[in-house]
């Protein structure tokens, strides 16, 4: 959803994630209002290879693979749906997820 409403708002929207250690899988959206495309910006993670700083932990393998993700693995029960001031989609599917049988 946070992904569509960016791109809603005119954005080039690309989600990538990486593994945590401790919290697992944690995603999160790259985004550029220039004119480029998804492909365009999805390439430039693939063609990372070196690191400007050294790092304990990421890799530039790591950098490469995180716009990828297995099939059907973006798709969700909201598909389609945007967050937008009139409808605070977000904030309803935050304050269902504290709700307890």
């Amino acid at each position: 959803m946070i992904g569509r409403t960016l791109k809603a708002a005119g954005f080039t929207v690309v989600p990538y994630h990486h593994y945590v250690p401790a919290f697992g899988d944690w995603g999160y959206h790259l985004i550029k209002k220039e004119n480029i495309s998804v492909a365009e910006m999805g390439a430039k993670f693939k063609a990372v290879s070196s690191l400007p700083v050294e790092t304990n932990y990421i890799t530039t393998f790591l950098v490469s693979n995180s716009v990828d993700f297995g099939k059907n693995m973006l798709l969700s029960e909201y598909d389609g749906e945007i967050n937008t001031l009139m409808q605070p989609k977000l904030l309803m599917l935050y304050l269902k997820s504290w709700v307890t049988d």
